[in-house]
């Protein structure tokens, strides 16, 4: 049920049936709170200033004081014996269950170029191996180490424990120890790493793929046990790598 532009509904026959509201009845209504009663008029039209419906042969077309043209009918809720309106939404929430890669590169980083820079895309999927389906969704998730290492490189370390969106469902993981300041060889290695989902609900997160240990390296960076880029279609799932 929906206002019209000029503040008009249509009461459906049932409820005008059980009423006894015929053609040319008169009818007012009062506001009770946040919802509005409707009945057969007790006074001559005219007096009331709370409102008044008038009845046609197809139907009680209702006009509301006050309520401005457009107003949508979900603003709108009309309860009582008469009839009532709530209107609800129901939203499906996609359980992530695994992770696919969309692409898996070493760009070359123009300030250090002798730096090695891994980056992975990531598509957030539902379980089942080949079966997952895309989660287009904005989805919020986070990585997690069993054992930080420390940096050898004196650049920062690769330490994200805070539930980020990602929008589309996808997200990149960027791997590189930046500028190498020491010289040499150098890096860090992170251990067991494991992308968590975080539910909309606040509920303790869920791991949906583990990756494996980062070895991250100014002359080379390994993910899972690879230096080698992953192909694109390759899924992680909780227990590690599925193909």
């Amino acid at each position: 049920m929906q206002i019209t532009t000029k503040g008009q509904v249509t009461m459906p026959q049932e409820i005008r049936n059980r009423l006894g509201l015929l053609p040319h009845t008169k009818v007012e209504f009062e506001l009770a709170g946040d919802h509005a009663r409707i009945r057969k008029a007790r006074r001559p039209p005219g007096e009331s200033v709370r409102g008044h419906l008038a009845l046609s042969t197809t139907g009680v077309t209702a006009t509301i004081a006050g309520v401005a043209p457009g107003v949508a009918a979900a603003q709108v809720r009309v309860s009582t014996a008469t009839c009532s309106y709530i209107p609800q939404t129901q939203v499906t929430v996609q359980k992530p269950g695994q992770l696919y890669i969309l692409g898996d590169s070493y760009p070359i980083l123009n300030n250090c170029p002798n730096t090695k820079y891994r980056l992975i895309t990531y598509q957030v999927q539902t379980g089942g191996g080949t079966l997952g389906v895309d989660i287009k969704t904005d989805t919020q998730t986070k990585d997690t180490f069993s054992l930080v290492g420390n940096n050898t490189c004196n650049t920062g370390q690769k330490n994200s424990t805070s539930c980020s969106t990602d929008t589309g469902g996808q997200f990149q993981d960027q791997l590189s120890v930046n500028c190498n300041t020491v010289g040499g060889s150098c890096g860090f290695t992170n251990t067991n790493q494991q992308w968590q989902w975080c539910p909309p609900n606040g509920s303790a997160s869920q791991v949906i793929a583990t990756i494996g240990d980062l070895v991250v390296h100014n002359h080379g960076i390994s993910v899972g046990g690879s230096f080698t880029v992953y192909p694109k279609g390759t899924i992680f799932g909780p227990s590690g790598k599925i193909q």
